[in-house]
């Protein structure tokens, strides 16, 4: 599940609010836990249905690159 995440600041004085950052947060379960079933979204903006489209590319990558570092682990000698 990716989560995005806005913060956003606000000077008390003048009520004026901008955003400090944005980011993504991907939440996996453990393997020895029963899966879950989510609900799934509909992008409706623009917007949405881009990050929507990201997500599942990122998803993707990830797998590809977690393939790779075990391959790594798995033949690579650690050192003391």
């Amino acid at each position: 599940m990716e989560v995005a995440i806005q913060v956003a600041s606000e000077d008390p004085c003048s009520e004026k609010q901008w955003n400090a950052c944005k980011a993504l947060a991907t939440f996996m379960a453990h393997q020895e836990i029963t899966k879950v079933k989510l609900k799934q979204i509909t992008p409706r903006t623009e917007e949405e249905k881009m990050e929507h489209s990201m997500a599942a590319k990122n998803w993707c990558m990830r797998l590809v690159c977690v393939d790779t570092i075990k391959d790594l682990l798995a033949n690579c000698a650690i050192e003391n």
